[in-house]
């Protein structure tokens, strides 16, 4: 099952990171501006992209900057 933008948002609030946090991650990751990752939660991440943001995710809750 491939993962989505809430999806992967929702982790990263599991994770402990803040909302804004996840969001400029996952933006800038995908390549896509905040405004839209707002209105296309339910879109599909491809898998590499989503490994990608897991691992970006990972380092910020080690609190790398």
């Amino acid at each position: 099952m491939n993962q989505t933008i809430d999806s992967l948002l929702e982790a990263a609030r599991a994770a402990g990171l803040s909302r804004l946090d996840a969001q400029l991650l996952l933006a800038h990751a995908l390549k896509r501006p905040r405004t839209w990752l707002l209105a296309h939660g339910d879109e599909a991440v491809d898998p590499l992209q989503a490994g990608a943001v897991a691992e970006l995710l990972q380092q910020r809750a080690r609190g790398v900057p």
